[in-house]
C-alpha cells in the first residue's frame, strides 16, 4: 500500500498520477469518487486467489475491460474475498485497501485499468518468527528455515531471523520427524520486519523434504491456534496489544479485564471470588513478597502499564508451579529483547473531574515528592527518634535528652492549600537487537516511566458506635518505573538478565467532620485529620537460563534472583479534636493512638529464589510425550520495626489528675500552634511512646521463611486427541516470627513468637485435555493446593490504619489453609485472536483464613481467623469474536472485535464460634451461613469493542461485579460489603505522521457512579444516623438498600480524562 512504499517512490508516484490526471482530466475518474460510480451487480468468493484471478472473474461478470500484467498479479494473494449481490465499486475498494491496488477507470471506453504497488527491491527487511510443535505447543529447535537461497536453523525457543531484500519470498521450514512446510507470500519491507510462526506436524519417519505448501496469512492463524490450545493448564490473560487499547496505567487496573478478576480498593485482586490471600504473584518468573505489614496481599498498582509485555493467570495448578495458590496464579511477564531496534517517546496528561479546580488540603508538601521521596519535614523515625535509647531515658526521667528529641521532631501538624494539577505522565522506551552471524544474538530492552497524579474524592464515613463524618480525602501519588532486560541467545542457548525497579509515593490526607458516638447518646462535635505518607520501592534482578543437551534434545533451565521490597512510612500524623463551647479542645492526657499521633514503621523483606528444571522427550506409539523434574529453593526474611508517639503534658495539680493552667490557656488554639518545637523544648510537652493500647501492643515483627520444593510429573499423549499432564509436588516449609516488644519498665527487648514447626505437603494434581476437533477443546483438573499463613498474620502485633481508624493485629494461632480444587472447561477457537469459552469449578477449603471485623470502643478491630469449612463454585463465560463473519469481505468488520467474560460465583461457610445462650453462658456452637468467603463477589461482568484500524482504532469497555466482602465475621450484622458499580471506559487511537506519531486519548469511569461500602444493620441509635449493630430486616437481602442498610464509606470519585502523544524513532 502506500503508506508502506519509500518516500522518493511515493513521490514519484504522485507525480506520475497528477501528470496522468492533467492529460486526462476530462476522460479520468480516480480511486474512491470512481470506483463508488461504477455499479455492476458482481458476486465473488475467493478463499486463497490471486489479484489476476479475480479480476478476470470480474471481466466476466461486467461490461469493462481490465488491463493489467498479468505475471505481476498473478503474484498478489487474495484471501477471505467473499461478497454477493454487491457492486463492482464495493469490490475494487476491498481489493484496493487489502491487496494494496490501484485502479484509473476510463469512463469513456468503459476500461479499468490496474496498478500494483510492490515493495522497493533492494532495500532490506527482515524475517523474524518461530516454529512450534503443532500438537504440544512446544518449540521445535534445529529447525531449518530456508528463504532466498539464505538458511538458518531456529534456536532454543524455536526462534529465527533472516535479513532480505525487499520483495515477495517462499520460507521452506523443515525438520526430521515432521511434515515440513512452505509458506508463500511472505512480502519482506524495506526497514520493517515481517513474522513468521508456523506450526509443524509431527510425522516420525518422516525425512526433511516433504513440503506441504500454505500462505503467510493462513500459517500465522495456524500458530495462533497452537498457543492458544495447548496451554497445559487452564489459563486466561492479556497482551500488550489489548492493554494499549485501554487506558490503564497500571497492573491493578489491567487485571479487572481478564475473566474472573476483580480489584479492591484499586490495587488489591480477587481471582474467582477468593480474597487476595489465596492467589500468588510472579514477575518474570520470580516470586515476589508482600508489599503490605497488614495483611498478606501484592500491590499491583506498583507496576506500571507500560512495561508490561503480557499477563497470564493460571487457574489450575501443574506440578512444576508454586502450590500458594486456589484463585489465580498471576504472571506477570515485562518487555523482552525485541524484534527490532526501536526508540518510544511518550508524554501525556490528563484529569479528574472530581478533583479539578479543588484545592487539596494536605501537611506540608516537599518537592522531592514529585520525584517519589519523602522530604526532610517526614523523617525522624530512625534519624532523631531511637526507640530504644528514647524509652530508656523516661525510664531514667531524662527529661533533658525527652526535651532534646522532642524539639527535633519535624513540626508538621499544619494543614495546607495547594492547587490542583493536572496528571503528569512521561514514558522512554527503547531496544536493540544485534545479529552476531550462526544463528547467535544479542539484544536487550530498557524503559523508564513517570506518572504524577492527584485524586480527590468526598463524602460519608461512618462506623457502628464510633462516629458519624462528612469525609473529604486527598490522594498525591508518584510513581516511577524502570527496566532493562537483555538476552545473548545461540541455537541450543539462551541466558537472560533481567532488571525492574518500581517506586511508588502515596501522600494520603482524610479531612472528617461530624459526630463522636463514645458516649453514647446523640452525639457531640469532633474533626479527626489523618496524614499518610508511605513509599513503596520494589527492585528486583533475575539471571535465567535455556539449554538444550544432546541428540535427543535434553532441556534444561535454572533460575537465580534476588526480590528486595522497602515500605517505608516515615511520618503519618493523626490529628483528633473535640469542641467545648464551640472552642477547639485537645487530649494531652491519654496515652493510645487513637487520641491523635504520631506513626512511623519501616518493612523490609527480601526473597531469594533459585531453581533448575529438567525435561526429557520421547516417543511412544508415534506420540510425543515428556517427563519433567525439578528443584526450587525459596529463603524469605521480613523485617518491620514501627513506633507511635503521642504528646503529652507532664504536669499535673496537686495529684488531683487535673492538667496544670498551660494545658486550659491553650483552649481555642489549633493544634500546629501547641504543639511545637518550642513547647516541646520547654517542657510543657513531652513525646510518650504509644501503642493501640496503654500497655505495649508491639513494636513491630521479624520473620523468616524457607521453603525447598521438588516435583515429577509427566506430559503424555496416549491417543492422538488425549492429552494428561500431572504428577506430584512436593514441599518442606520452615517458619518463625518473633513479635518485638520495647518494655515499658526497662529498655530491654522482648520477644514473642518463634519457630513453628515444619510443615511438609504432598500436593498432587493432574490437568486432562480432549481435542474433540482441531478447533475445539474439552479440559479437566484436578489439585490440591494450600495457602500458608503470613508474618503478619501470625505476629500479635497491632498495627493501627489512621485512614480506616481500626487496630489490625494477627494470631499465632492461624493454620494453614489447605484446598481441593475442580476444574472443567470446553474452548472453541474459532479463528485468528478469536475464542469462546465455557468453564466451570468447585474449591473445597480446610481452615480458610479472613479478616474477621469486631466492634469495640473508642475503635474498631481487624483480626485474622481460621473458619474450619468454605466452599466455593462458580462458572464462566469467555469470548472474543471478530465481526467480519457479517461480512467476511469486508475489510472493516475483520478490524472489529468484540469481547466479553461473565462470571457467576456462590459460596458457603462452616465454622465454629462462641454464643451466649439465654441463660447468658457462652457456648460454642456450629455457625452455618450461606454468604461467600471475603473477597467473593457473586458475578462479574466485562464487554468490550474493539476497532483496530492502521490509522485509527478505539476500545470501549464495561465492567461491573456483584457486592464483594470487605470484612467478614460470623455476625452477618457487621459483615461489610462493597456495593456494584457500572464502570465504563473509552479509548481513542490516532496514528499520525506516517505512523511515527501515536495519540490516543482516553476516558476512564465515565459513569463515576459512588463508590460504597456498607453493612446490612440498622442505620440509627437513639435517631441519629451512626448507631449499633441491629437486624434491618432488608428485604432486598445481603444487596445494597439505600434506605434501610448502614453506609460505612460513600463517596464520589470522579470520572478520568487523559491522552498520550508516543512518538517512535
Amino acid at each position: 500500500m502506500l503508506l508502506k512504499l519509500s518516500r522518493k517512490k511515493a513521490l514519484r508516484i504522485a507525480v506520475c498520477i497528477c501528470v496522468l490526471l492533467m492529460s486526462i482530466f476530462s476522460t479520468i475518474s480516480f480511486a474512491q469518487t470512481a470506483l463508488s460510480s461504477l455499479k455492476d451487480k458482481v458476486s465473488v468468493q475467493f478463499d486463497d486467489a490471486s489479484a489476476a484471478s479475480v479480476l478476470q472473474s470480474l471481466q466476466q461478470q461486467t461490461t469493462y475491460t481490465f488491463t493489467f500484467d498479468n505475471t505481476v498479479l498473478r503474484r498478489v494473494p487474495v484471501h477471505g474475498l467473499v461478497m454477493q449481490k454487491t457492486t463492482l465499486g464495493e469490490v475494487l475498494k476491498w481489493l484496493r485497501d487489502n491487496c494494496g491496488l490501484q485502479f484509473s477507470v476510463t469512463a469513456a471506453n468503459k476500461n479499468i485499468g490496474v496498478l500494483k504497488v510492490a515493495a522497493r527491491a533492494g532495500v532490506n527487511g527482515r524475517v523474524d518468527g518461530q516454529v512450534l510443535d503443532e500438537k504440544n505447543g512446544s518449540p521445535v529447535i534445529g529447525a531449518t528455515v530456508v528463504m532466498n537461497k539464505q538458511g538458518v536453523t531456529t534456536d532454543v525457543e524455536g526462534r529465527f531471523s533472516i535479513v532480505l531484500p525487499a520483495g515477495n519470498y517462499t520460507a521452506d521450514i523443515t525438520y526430521v520427524g515432521y511434515k515440513g512446510k512452505r509458506i508463500t507470500d511472505v512480502n519482506v519491507m524495506q526497514d520493517s520486519v515481517t513474522s513468521i510462526n508456523a506450526a509443524l506436524t509431527p510425522a516420525p519417519g518422516t525425512l526433511a523434504g516433504v513440503l506441504i505448501t500454505t500462505s503467510l496469512k493462513r500459517e500465522t492463524v495456524a500458530a495462533l491456534y497452537t498457543r492458544q490450545k495447548n496451554n497445559l493448564a487452564i489459563s486466561d490473560g492479556i497482551s500488550a496489544e489489548q492493554i494499549k487499547a485501554t487506558p490503564d496505567n497500571n497492573a491493578a487496573q489491567v487485571l479487572k479485564r481478564v475473566s474472573g478478576v476483580v480489584v479492591q480498593q484499586d490495587k488489591f485482586i480477587t481471582i474467582r471470588g477468593v480474597s487476595d490471600r489465596y492467589n500468588n504473584v510472579l514477575i518474570n518468573g520470580a516470586l515476589l513478597p508482600s508489599t503490605e505489614p497488614n495483611r498478606r496481599n501484592f500491590s499491583f498498582d506498583i507496576v506500571p502499564s507500560a512495561l508490561i509485555d503480557n499477563i497470564v493467570i493460571n487457574k489450575t495448578a501443574t506440578p512444576d508451579m508454586p502450590s500458594e495458590f486456589t484463585g489465580g496464579f498471576v504472571q506477570i511477564n515485562t518487555r523482552d529483547v525485541p524484534a527490532k531496534n526501536f526508540l518510544h517517546i511518550t508524554i501525556g496528561s490528563g484529569f479528574n473531574t472530581a478533583s479539578v479546580g479543588n484545592d487539596f488540603l494536605s501537611t506540608k508538601r516537599s518537592p522531592s515528592e514529585y520525584f517519589g521521596a519523602a522530604g526532610d519535614n517526614r523523617k525522624w523515625f530512625g534519624s532523631v527518634y531511637d526507640p530504644r535509647k528514647y524509652a530508656a531515658a523516661i525510664i531514667a526521667n531524662d527529661t533533658a535528652y525527652m526535651r532534646h528529641i522532642g524539639s527535633r521532631i519535624p513540626d508538621n501538624w499544619r494543614t495546607y492549600r495547594y492547587h490542583y494539577t493536572p496528571v503528569q505522565n512521561y514514558q522512554v522506551a527503547g531496544g536493540m537487537l544485534q545479529p552476531l552471524g550462526n544463528g547467535r544474538s544479542v539484544g536487550f530492552t530498557a524503559a523508564l516511566t513517570y506518572r504524577n497524579e492527584q485524586l480527590m474524592e468526598a463524602g460519608e464515613k461512618r462506623s457502628i458506635q464510633i462516629f458519624d463524618y462528612a469525609t473529604e480525602r486527598y490522594r498525591f501519588n508518584t510513581a516511577i518505573g524502570a527496566l532493562l532486560n537483555g538476552a545473548w541467545k545461540t541455537a541450543h542457548h539462551r541466558i537472560a538478565w533481567k532488571n525492574l525497579y518500581n517506586r511508588r509515593l502515596s501522600n494520603q490526607y482524610d479531612n472528617d467532620n461530624g459526630l463522636s458516638f463514645l458516649n453514647a447518646g446523640t452525639g457531640s462535635a469532633e474533626a479527626r485529620t489523618s496524614s499518610n505518607l508511605l513509599v513503596n520501592t520494589l527492585w528486583q534482578t533475575r539471571l535465567e537460563g535455556e539449554h538444550t543437551i544432546g541428540r535427543d534434545l535434553l532441556k534444561a533451565d535454572w533460575y537465580v534472583d534476588y526480590n528486595h521490597l522497602k515500605r517505608d512510612q516515615p511520618d503519618s500524623r493523626y490529628g483528633r479534636t473535640s469542641y467545648n463551647a464551640g472552642l477547639p479542645v485537645y487530649n494531652f492526657k491519654e496515652t493510645p493512638l487513637v487520641w491523635g499521633g504520631l506513626f512511623a514503621s519501616q518493612l523490609v523483606e527480601e526473597r531469594k529464589n533459585a531453581g533448575v528444571n529438567l525435561q526429557l522427550p520421547f516417543t511412544i506409539a508415534n506420540n510425543k510425550q515428556l517427563i519433567k523434574t525439578g528443584y526450587g529453593y525459596t529463603e524469605r526474611t521480613a523485617d518491620y520495626t514501627a513506633s507511635g508517639l503521642r504528646a503529652i503534658n507532664p504536669y499535673k495539680d496537686g495529684g488531683g489528675g487535673v492538667y496544670n493552667n498551660w494545658v486550659d490557656e491553650q483552649a481555642g488554639k489549633p493544634y500546629y500552634a501547641i504543639a511545637t518545637p518550642q513547647n516541646f523544648k520547654d517542657y510543657h510537652l513531652y513525646y510518650r511512646p504509644s501503642y493501640v493500647f496503654v500497655n505495649s501492643t508491639g513494636d513491630g515483627y521479624n520473620g523468616k521463611q524457607t521453603l525447598q520444593s521438588v516435583y515429577l510429573m509427566g506430559d503424555f499423549r496416549l491417543l492422538q486427541q488425549l492429552r494428561v499432564a500431572g504428577g506430584v509436588r512436593y514441599e518442606g516449609n520452615k517458619m518463625s516470627v518473633r513479635t518485638v516488644y520495647q518494655s515499658g519498665s526497662s529498655d530491654t527487648i522482648n520477644t514473642k513468637g518463634g519457630q513453628f514447626p515444619l510443615e511438609k505437603s504432598w500436593l498432587p494434581s493432574a490437568n486432562i485435555t480432549w481435542q474433540i476437533t482441531k478447533q475445539v477443546n474439552l479440559r479437566a483438573a484436578y489439585s490440591k493446593t494450600l495457602a500458608r499463613p503470613d508474618f503478619v498474620e501470625r505476629s500479635s502485633f497491632m498495627y493501627y490504619d489512621y485512614p480506616e481508624q481500626l487496630y489490625v493485629y494477627g494470631d499465632s494461632a492461624v493454620r494453614t489453609t489447605h484446598i481441593q480444587n475442580y476444574d472443567a472447561r470446553i474452548e472453541y477457537y474459532p479463528g485468528a485472536g478469536e475464542v469462546l469459552s465455557f468453564s466451570a469449578f468447585y474449591k473445597d477449603f480446610t481452615d480458610p483464613v479472613e479478616r474477621f471485623f469486631l466492634l469495640g470502643n473508642p475503635n474498631s478491630s481487624v483480626t485474622y481467623k481460621n473458619l474450619d469449612k468454605a466452599k466455593v463454585k462458580g462458572i464462566e463465560l469467555d469470548l472474543r469474536k471478530s465481526l467480519s463473519f457479517i461480512n467476511p469481505g469486508s475489510a472493516i468488520l475483520r478490524n472489529f472485535f468484540f469481547s466479553g467474560n461473565f462470571s457467576y460465583l456462590k459460596g458457603k461457610i462452616e465454622t465454629y464460634d462462641n454464643r451466649t445462650d439465654s441463660t447468658g453462658a457462652i457456648k460454642k456452637v456450629k455457625v452455618e451461613d450461606n454468604r461467600p468467603v471475603q473477597g467473593l463477589t457473586p458475578y462479574v461482568i466485562n464487554g468490550g469493542l474493539t476497532y483496530a484500524g492502521k490509522l485509527f482504532g478505539f476500545n470501549i469497555s464495561y465492567n461491573r461485579f456483584g457486592r464483594r466482602i470487605v470484612y467478614g465475621g460470623t455476625y452477618s450484622e457487621l459483615i461489610q460489603y462493597e456495593s456494584p458499580r457500572d464502570v465504563v471506559d473509552l479509548q481513542l487511537n490516532f496514528q499520525l505522521i506516517k505512523q511515527k506519531l501515536e495519540l490516543r486519548v482516553n476516558a476512564a469511569d465515565i459513569l463515576a457512579q459512588p463508590f460504597v461500602v456498607y453493612s446490612n444493620t440498622l442505620r440509627s441509635y437513639n435517631g441519629v444516623t451512626g448507631g449499633f449493630q441491629g437486624d434491618n430486616h432488608d428485604p432486598k437481602g445481603a444487596g445494597y438498600n439505600a434506605d434501610l442498610d448502614f453506609v460505612n464509606y460513600k463517596v464520589q470519585r470522579g470520572a478520568n480524562y487523559s491522552f498520550t502523544l508516543t512518538y517512535k524513532l
